[in-house]
C-alpha cells in the first residue's frame, strides 16, 4: 500500500513539474494587432497606404521612439519596405512602395512595431495581410476587335439608309 502512495506521489509531482517548465520556459511572444492597407493587389512602383487599426504603444517600463517597419515580401524577397514612425497616441500611417523590379505575383505585407529604429524585437507583431503583385497593362483577352468594329460599321450604314428612305405611311407623294 505504502508503494502505491509513493508511486502515486511522484508521478502527481513529475506532473506538476512538467506543467511549471512548459509554461515558464515558453517565449515572450509579441502581441498581435492589426492594420489596414489602401489597396491589396499592385504593379511594381504602385505605392500602398498602410494604417495602423491597433496602436503601437510601448510596454510599461520601455522606453523609446517607437517606429514600424513594414515590409511587401515573397518569401524571403523583399518586394518593398518602409520605417514609419509612430505618432504620440500610438497610431500610425504612411507609405510602402512595390519595387520596380518585383515580379507578378503573390505576396505579404506585414508590420512590426518595434520601440526604435535600432530595436531588435517587436513589442507589437501585426496580423499579415496579402497582397498580389500584378502589371500596370489592362488585361488582353486575345480576340480581335475588328469583327466587332465591322458590324457596327454595317449597322450604321444600315441605319442611315432606313432613315434617307422616306416612308409611304406619310401621305407624302413623289413626282
Amino acid at each position: 500500500m505504502k508503494l502505491h502512495e509513493s508511486v502515486r506521489t511522484i508521478a502527481a509531482l513529475g506532473a506538476c513539474s512538467l506543467l511549471a517548465l512548459l509554461v515558464l520556459s515558453a517565449p515572450a511572444a509579441a502581441q498581435n494587432g492589426t492594420f489596414t492597407a489602401s489597396a491589396s493587389s499592385g504593379a511594381p512602383g504602385a505605392a500602398v497606404t498602410v494604417t495602423s487599426v491597433t496602436a503601437c504603444t510601448l510596454p510599461a517600463g520601455v522606453t523609446g521612439s517607437p517606429v514600424v517597419a513594414v515590409s511587401l515580401s515573397r518569401g524571403s524577397a523583399v518586394l518593398g519596405k518602409a520605417s514609419i514612425p509612430v505618432s504620440p497616441s500610438g497610431s500610425w500611417s504612411g507609405k510602402v512602395t512595390v519595387d520596380a523590379n518585383a515580379t507578378t505575383g503573390t505576396a505579404e505585407l506585414a508590420a512590426f512595431c518595434l520601440a526604435s529604429p535600432e530595436a531588435e524585437g517587436a513589442v507589437l507583431a501585426y496580423e499579415p495581410l496579402p497582397f498580389t503583385v500584378g502589371t500596370s497593362e489592362l488585361a488582353h483577352t486575345g480576340s480581335s476587335s475588328i469583327p466587332t468594329i465591322a458590324w457596327g460599321v454595317t449597322l450604321l450604314l444600315g441605319g442611315l439608309m432606313i432613315a434617307g428612305v422616306p416612308s409611304r405611311r406619310s401621305g407624302a407623294k413623289h413626282v
